[in-house]
């Protein structure tokens, strides 16, 4: 397993991050993302306890030094009511924003390539504003499973 793993620098050659890859890593403080992962599995960090995320608004994120924010992984915490997405995002992580029954508008730009699966699971007074036009190909089938209301071409 993974369990003295305190750190890990995935190389830039990598283009897909495993599902659960990860998974239950619970001394792992540091993961380095490269821009040229194009995709990443549900759970991949999942149970990551230790993890020290790169914070923007009220996101935590990981990614590399030249984007710090490449994927946000989850929600400060479930309170919340609004969160701003760093402009360098490409991916939001399976159950990013679950439970946050409070958070009201999240506008999606349409330099996300990748929503994982229940992205917004249990955000039951959310619209989401995405600038896409219709759902991008990269995004799972239950990025949505509440179906909240979905503005899609949204023009800030």
């Amino acid at each position: 397993g993974c369990s003295s793993l305190t750190s890990i620098t995935i190389p830039d050659s990598v283009t897909s991050i495993g599902i659960d890859a990860f998974y239950n890593c619970s001394s792992l403080t540091s993961i380095t993302i490269p821009d040229s992962v194009t995709s990443i599995g549900d759970y991949a960090f999942y149970d990551c306890s230790s993890l020290i995320y790169n914070e923007y608004d009220n996101g935590y994120y990981l990614g590399n030094n030249n984007n710090p924010f490449l994927i946000l992984v989850e929600a400060k915490n479930t309170d919340i009511t609004n969160c701003i997405i760093n402009d360098n995002c490409k991916f939001l992580h399976c159950y990013a924003f679950f439970d946050c029954s409070s958070l009201e508008t999240i506008i999606i730009a349409d330099t996300i390539t990748s929503i994982g699966s229940n992205a917004f699971s249990g955000c039951s007074s959310l619209t989401i504003y995405c600038e896409a036009v219709s759902k991008p190909s990269g995004w799972d089938s239950k990025w949505n499973p509440d179906n909240r209301p979905v503005v899609w071409n949204y023009k800030g």
